[in-house]
């Protein structure tokens, strides 16, 4: 293995000089500089990054938490963040949660992001539990993307919280002024928990909505959970079985914008047309929501913004300041979608 002795050796020069031109840090002449350089082509040296990582008690490396390939609007978030990252000399490594049966994190995938050793790890999904965030918090810093309420946080996790209760709340107010009253709402894939709970900011939203009007909400509008698209299909069958569902939504809404666009395949192939036929919103914008026909209805946030929201807490932390929350407001975003209910 080449060595960083061995570039000094070939250029005539003292290690620290070769040092210097590697990490750009101190003066040196260009004669040397240029002669370090062809050292360094011609042996094909490659400084040896986890030792300088571990003199400087830093690996300049973020992690970013998710909860599955399948929810397309973090790709937009994450293009930024890398982004972002990089030209601030991190590098971000994305991360797929891996999950128990009951949709919470494994403790095995916690010990392998806490022996990682990052510089920070953003965590972007609820499948934590707030044990596993206090484990983690313990060993690096921890953004948490909050989606649902936490009671026993460790005081140093920074959140950031996208405004889910409201653009929730904002999107089921324009659906009911347009007449609908029968709203079903889809859980997130996976989600750890049934979606009914007050602690859900999205259902939460649902309810303000409808607590607002002095409407009762209908249970079987409002599915427990999800597993994947194939219980989305199966969902959607039963709103729409007589037998079952007598009375089925004008409305469907749902966070990913995925399952909105399978919602939609479906009901077309059943024969009917959105949205004079049924109304579809997603609290979730992305791409995707844009090349569907028609277009979908949607609440989201800035992805740039959000981004550097995101990289400059994260940097706050790693430079040992004190921990913080940030709420994120979320747009509401008018397409073809929805129109009033008949």
């Amino acid at each position: 293995m080449v060595t960083r002795n061995d570039v000094a050796r070939l250029a005539k020069v003292s290690p620290a000089v070769v040092s210097y031109v590697i990490n750009n840090s101190n003066y040196v002449s260009e004669a040397k500089r240029k002669a370090v350089l062809s050292a360094i082509e011609e042996l094909n040296y490659i400084p040896n990054q986890n030792a300088k990582n571990l003199r400087q008690g830093r690996t300049n490396m973020i992690a970013v938490v998710r909860g599955s390939q399948l929810n397309d609007i973090f790709n937009d978030l994450l293009f930024y963040l890398e982004n972002i990252a990089n030209s601030r000399g991190y590098h971000v490594v994305l991360s797929t949660v891996l999950k128990t049966e009951d949709y919470y994190a494994t403790d095995d995938f916690i010990m392998t992001l806490i022996s990682r050793h990052y510089d920070a790890v953003f965590v972007a999904n609820s499948s934590l539990t707030e044990q596993q965030l206090n484990r983690l918090a313990k060993s690096t810093k921890v953004l948490l993307y909050v989606t649902r309420d936490y009671y026993t946080l460790n005081p140093s996790i920074s959140q950031v919280v996208p405004h889910y209760r409201m653009g929730v709340k904002n999107m089921i107010n324009r659906l009911i002024e347009a007449g609908h009253r029968r709203i079903a709402i889809l859980p997130n894939l996976s989600y750890p928990m049934n979606q009914y709970t007050i602690s859900n900011h999205r259902f939460a939203g649902y309810m303000d909505a409808f607590m607002d009007h002095r409407l009762p909400l209908n249970m079987q509008y409002i599915p427990a959970s999800c597993r994947n698209v194939e219980d989305v299909r199966r969902c959607i069958e039963r709103l729409f079985d007589p037998a079952v569902t007598p009375e089925p939504p004008t409305a469907i809404c749902a966070d990913e914008p995925f399952v909105i666009a399978s919602v939609l395949k479906q009901l077309t192939s059943m024969g009917f047309s959105v949205p004079e036929d049924v109304s579809l919103g997603c609290f979730s914008d992305s791409t995707l929501a844009t090349v569907t026909t028609p277009e979908l209805t949607s609440v989201g946030f800035d992805s740039y913004q959000f981004a550097q929201t995101a990289m400059d807490m994260m940097e706050e932390l790693i430079h040992g300041k004190s921990s913080r929350s940030q709420i994120i407001d979320l747009k509401y975003f008018e397409r073809g979608s929805i129109a009033p209910a008949l």
